[in-house]
């Protein structure tokens, strides 16, 4: 409830965010992974601050908290489908590894092709946490654990990451799970990202702020987000010209003193 406290007079007041409100806005992103109403207001909460833009470091920082929990419009759960046949039998099981900013409900599509195409076959997704640095680490560690657990009993194992983000899910896992590899009968890599103009796949950093503003803005859709607006309006996907301009300026103040490998 302090992280809402804190967003909330930052948004109203015009509060600056202390190190100590930062701090338990990120716990609340944290418990948001396993915990969809909090969430749902997180990504409420953060976008009323960017939205008011009453101080550049306020709105820097929940843009790139906005941008990292929307990579994931899911959460850290992993969906499980399991086999069509009557006896059950699952020698082959099919991890997808969803892109930034996808959710179970767009990666449906896909993980209904495998059920087409072998429905003897499991079929596992999942989206990689995309909170980053020590805060991620340990709800990257237990949906590692599920991941693993839920591939358990198939012993040939096909992976489709999708894009970079799904790529480095598969990496990531493949380092603490190492005996998957054991397992692995084929990948499928499928969508690459555009590795920019800048050489060496460096994106500059309006690209990049262009790839924040896409993540964050399919977020707000994707997740339904509404915040109130002036004379009683409600502000959301729907009202771009009146939502989007606060968040572009916000990824632009984010991204632009930094080269984004």
């Amino acid at each position: 409830s302090q992280a809402f406290t804190h967003l909330e007079d930052c948004a109203q007041r015009g509060l600056p965010l202390s190190s100590e409100a930062k701090d338990a806005i990120t716990d609340a992103a944290v418990m948001s992974l396993t915990q969809p109403e909090t969430r749902k207001r997180l990504l409420a909460a953060l976008t009323s601050v960017i939205r008011a833009e009453n101080d550049v470091d306020a709105a820097t920082f929940c843009i790139d908290l906005l941008f990292q929990l929307g990579c994931n419009n899911s959460g850290s759960g992993v969906q499980v489908s399991r086999a069509e046949t009557a006896d059950h039998l699952e020698p082959v099981a099919v991890l997808i590894c969803g892109f930034a900013g996808s959710s179970f409900g767009l990666l449906n599509p896909v993980v209904q092709f495998y059920r087409r195409l072998r429905p003897a076959w499991r079929v596992v997704a999942a989206i990689g946490v995309g909170l980053h640095g020590s805060v991620g680490i340990e709800a990257q560690r237990e949906q590692h654990d599920a991941i693993a657990r839920s591939l358990a009993g198939c012993n040939k194992l096909i992976v489709h990451a999708i894009s970079n983000f799904g790529h480095g899910l598969w990496v990531s896992l493949l380092k603490s799970h190492p005996d998957l590899g054991l397992r692995l009968a084929a990948c499928v890599f499928d969508c690459g990202a555009d590795r920019g103009t800048g050489g060496g796949g460096i994106l500059n950093p309006l690209q990049f702020a262009y790839v924040v503003i896409d993540t964050v803005w399919m977020a707000i859709g994707t997740n339904n987000i509404s915040i109130p607006g002036p004379h009683g309006a409600s502000l959301s996907a729907f009202t771009p010209n009146e939502l989007k301009p606060p968040i572009e300026r916000a990824a632009q103040a984010m991204c632009t003193p930094k080269q984004i490998k």
